[in-house]
């Protein structure tokens, strides 16, 4: 009887022990996992802030150029380009962090599921960027830069007609240098996604495998 007192107590130290071991894991894991997250939310609030004033700045340099353009092709590339723009600034501000807003009186297993929810997002958003920004806003340049016409029946101040491209190798020019930003922003993003997303998704998981334990 004594023996089988000694086994128990052994086997219940044990569990103590390892779910102390375990609650005190998961606690430096959440403390780490807010510090990153923290640091990680504030790159994006300063992200979104300086895109959207960007694609701001975009509508009205284009507006201004579709505005004196007597082109109809290039004016519809103007118009399509500055609803890219529009839409830019629309899925910036769907995937703020507000729409994954935590709850009060929610567990905190849910708070972070939530939490995951908003990495996810934002890892979704980078990764697809080519289809969603990039294509959109190089197509609708490419119509508005071989639209334009030749600078003889333009009706605009002189800084417009230099900046239009009226010539074939300026067309040229400005294709290359659009399509290497465009394929620049999209492996930047990409790279985002993987290397500041993906991680905190893997922590988060990590640490609601241990809550469920």
């Amino acid at each position: 009887l004594g023996n089988m007192e000694e086994q128990d107590l052994k086997s219940i130290w044990k569990c103590t022990s390892s779910q102390e071991e375990i609650t005190i894991n998961t606690t430096q894991l959440m403390k780490d996992f807010k510090c990153k997250m923290e640091r990680r939310e504030r790159i994006v609030r300063k992200r979104d802030y300086r895109e959207t004033l960007g694609a701001i700045i975009s509508i009205l340099m284009f507006g201004y150029l579709t505005y004196y353009t007597p082109s109809l092709v290039s004016k519809i590339g103007g118009f399509l380009l500055i609803a890219s723009y529009i839409y830019y600034i629309y899925k910036l501000r769907a995937n703020r962090k507000s729409k994954h807003t935590q709850e009060l009186f929610l567990s905190v297993e849910k708070q972070l599921e939530q939490q995951k929810q908003f990495m996810l997002n934002q890892a979704t958003l980078l990764s697809s960027v080519l289809y969603w920004m990039a294509l959109p806003i190089f197509i609708s340049c490419m119509i508005f830069i071989w639209g334009i016409t030749s600078s003889s029946s333009y009706e605009a101040p002189s800084i417009i007609l230099e900046i239009l491209p009226t010539e074939l190798r300026s067309k040229m020019i400005w294709s290359i240098i659009m399509a290497i930003f465009c394929g620049y922003i999209v492996w930047l993003n990409k790279r985002a996604a993987k290397i500041n997303w993906r991680p905190l998704i893997k922590d988060i998981d990590i640490i609601i495998d241990q809550l469920k334990k």
